[in-house]
């Protein structure tokens, strides 16, 4: 006898384990999938229905071992793309990703660790990529991960899409500048010399890296990206050395209780509007 709408069906023998059952929403195809014929054949092929079918990693899965996994919509942040395409340069594992994250793409896209492992759990099971258990002497076995034929019809259609997405800079020492009247002002030229040493530091490893890459053809791209971090390097440095003579001999403290608060506010309002979604 059927059971009605609200109770709870199991799923089959075979299919992935759950720690609860799954509650039916209707005869064959839940809500979540009702729109996609093919999504719906493959959930009645095995007998159960979930509810948030796109939302759940367990069913995700269930479609992939189906053979639907290039049904399965999940949503590409940058991040992801940034894993996608690490991944287009070689097969990795997880540790290894991370690694090389670590020393590429954080320097201007920061990826923790345990973004880097949820991007994989979320681009396996979605088709975008492919694990393989690698056996290792005297260590466990690590999984190494490659793309798929629609892993790289998605990276490629994101490269090609023509958008420039919003930068992103976090620069906390612009904050300390921007509030240094509530100091004197030696604090902030302290603060300046420090950013411009650290800077010219940093030029002189990623012209030392630009040099190396020149070497490999095959690195052109990779050269190219350095070269924006080494220039970027170069003008923080500059500016440093540009805004220290700037600086004001006394200190000139901004009451926040003051009556009169008119020419902060015009200031603000002055300022050019930040430039969001551009095509």
């Amino acid at each position: 006898m059927p059971r009605r709408t609200g109770q709870s069906a199991r799923a089959p023998a075979g299919a992935p384990a759950t720690s609860r059952a799954l509650p039916r929403r209707c005869a064959g195809v839940c809500r979540g999938c009702a729109g996609n014929r093919a999504v719906g054949a493959a959930v009645r092929a095995l007998g159960w229905c979930a509810v948030a079918i796109a939302e759940t990693y367990l069913v995700q899965a269930v479609l992939v071992q189906a053979g639907y996994a290039h049904r399965v919509k999940t949503r590409l942040t940058v991040t992801s793309h940034a894993i996608l395409g690490l991944l287009s340069i070689a097969p990795m594992s997880g540790y290894d990703l991370f690694q090389a994250v670590d020393r590429s793409v954080s320097r201007f896209w920061p990826i923790s660790k345990s973004q880097v492992y949820a991007e994989l759990a979320r681009l396996e099971p979605a088709g975008l990529i492919e694990g393989t258990d690698v056996p290792q002497e005297r260590l466990p076995d690590k999984r190494v991960f490659c793309l798929t034929e629609a892993g790289e019809q998605a990276l490629d259609a994101w490269l090609g899409n023509g958008e420039i997405e919003d930068l992103q800079f976090r620069i906390p020492f612009l904050l300390k500048t921007l509030f240094g009247h509530r100091g004197p002002p030696e604090d902030t030229a302290r603060l300046l010399q420090l950013v411009g040493d650290e800077a010219a530091d940093e030029a002189r490893r990623y012209s030392d890296y630009t040099e190396l890459l020149g070497s490999a053809p095959e690195a052109a791209y990779a050269r190219v990206t350095v070269l924006f971090g080494l220039r970027l390097a170069e003008a923080i440095a500059a500016w440093a050395e540009e805004a220290q003579a700037l600086l004001p001999e006394r200190a000139c403290r901004i009451d926040p209780r003051r009556p009169e608060q008119k020419t902060a506010p015009a200031l603000f309002r002055a300022l050019p509007a930040r430039q969001r979604g551009r095509g």
